[in-house]
């Protein structure tokens, strides 16, 4: 094809990598880099795995940083609407090559990912919406939500975030964020990393919430999002995909085995965290009811 068939039917990802235009019905629903999950890719036509690899035919010695980085360890949210980073060698720097399609294309490690994320999210140089939670700045809650979804996707752990965030980060904030994260297993989306922030002082003194609690019903096993086993309180986050007929008839039964088996259950989405103060009710009503059975039972 001439220069100028290809400006003209094909978009430029980097500077001399040109790929075809994405389909309009396609845009939304799937993405072209190795991870396959569907992304809202923001001023970006192609995703930043996409982009990356196109950058690196331009800086081959670099190394792919920061949020393309993340994506390159798995991370689903919010990388595509970042721009790409590519940056020299650093030394010390532990570096991975993840992509098998372009096996001489080196990346940082996880910690060293996540860290450069961190970065930028406290700074307040990256952001995206967030429901307020009650004695934590955005960027915090940003922060807390990043480090949920990167535990869920990679093996890393706080400490080895912590052990690479040393003069990068101030340790006090980092230590704050860390413990308001869930180190066993992450959130699996964002909204329930916020539900978790939002409750985390609402039980009496004494009792706490815990992730990924299994309420084992006789014939199934449920996970709430967020549980307290001994008030047998379980909290869950529906999103778009409990709107379908199947999983709401699912979910209509399994409240009923919850409440069978003398457990206070509150469902919670996108709208009840609109309308905060009748999900406040509804959560604390619960915790209310709980709590009386569980001192009238020991008594």
């Amino acid at each position: 094809m001439s220069r100028r068939s290809v400006a003209k039917y094909h978009e430029q990802v980097s500077r001399g990598v040109y790929l075809p235009p994405v389909p309009e019905k396609y845009l939304r629903h799937a993405r072209l880099g190795p991870a396959g999950h569907h992304a809202d890719t923001g001023l970006y036509r192609h995703d930043i795995v996409t982009r990356a690899r196109a950058h690196s035919f331009v800086h081959p010695r670099a190394v792919v940083a920061y949020w393309s980085a993340a994506a390159y360890h798995g991370l689903v949210h919010w990388a595509d609407e970042a721009p790409v980073v590519l940056r020299p060698l650093p030394s010390g720097i532990r570096t991975v090559r993840p992509d098998r399609a372009f096996p001489g294309l080196r990346v940082v490690d996880a910690a060293t990912a996540a860290v450069q994320c961190l970065t930028t999210i406290i700074s307040g140089k990256r952001y995206w919406p967030v429901p307020h939670v009650e004695g934590l700045r955005p960027e915090q809650v940003r922060a807390v939500q990043f480090i949920d979804a990167f535990l869920q996707c990679t093996w890393v752990t706080v400490r080895q975030i912590t052990a690479a965030a040393r003069h990068r980060i101030d340790a006090a904030e980092l230590k704050m964020l860390c413990a308001l994260a869930d180190p066993g297993f992450g959130a699996e989306s964002p909204r329930e990393t916020v539900l978790r922030l939002i409750v985390r002082d609402e039980l009496p003194a004494g009792f706490s919430w815990s992730t990924q609690v299994a309420v084992d019903l006789g014939t199934t096993v449920t996970r709430p999002d967020i549980a307290c086993p001994e008030l047998k309180i379980a909290l869950y986050y529906d999103g778009a995909h409990h709107a379908e007929g199947a999983t709401t008839d699912t979910d209509f039964r399994l409240f009923q085995k919850l409440r069978d088996k003398r457990w206070e259950a509150v469902r919670v989405n996108s709208a009840a965290m609109k309308e905060r103060t009748e999900m406040m009710e509804n959560i604390r009503n619960a915790i209310g009811r709980a709590t009386q059975r569980w001192e009238q039972q020991s008594e």
